[in-house]
């Protein structure tokens, strides 16, 4: 499943502007490269719980952004373009509120991919 979700050069060109794109392609190519990232429930979480927010609510760090997203997303948020849906979703035990967070799910070009904590491209 996770390799279906790696960005290609176009996506990340259509998600952010382009100094962004750059940055969050050198940080997450070599992590797709080596294999080690992989998304998936852990043994038990059957459920799955999705949200989403806007790069407009990014911006502004307002509503589900603010309220479900992590504070790292409003670093990056100057550099996704307009008019971007991105998704936080959590793997779950059944009747659990704590399990396995992914955010960055972004359907672009046809195709979901998936972009996480894409924050951490930029300096500090």
């Amino acid at each position: 499943m996770t390799k279906e979700l790696r960005p290609t050069t176009a996506d990340y060109a259509a998600v952010f502007e382009p100094d962004t794109a750059a940055k969050v392609a050198a940080l997450y190519d070599p992590v797709w490269e080596s294999g080690k990232l992989v998304v998936a429930p852990k043994t038990g979480q059957t459920v799955v719980k999705v949200t989403s927010t806007t790069s407009d609510a990014m911006k502004t760090w307002s509503g589900t952004a603010v309220a479900e997203f992590p504070g790292g997303w409003k670093k990056i948020a100057v550099g996704i373009r307009p008019g971007i849906t991105i998704y936080r979703f959590k793997f779950l035990d059944p009747g659990k509120d704590a399990g396995m967070t992914w955010d960055g799910l972004i359907y672009v070009n046809g195709n979901w991919r998936i972009f996480p904590k894409a924050w951490r491209a930029m300096a500090e």
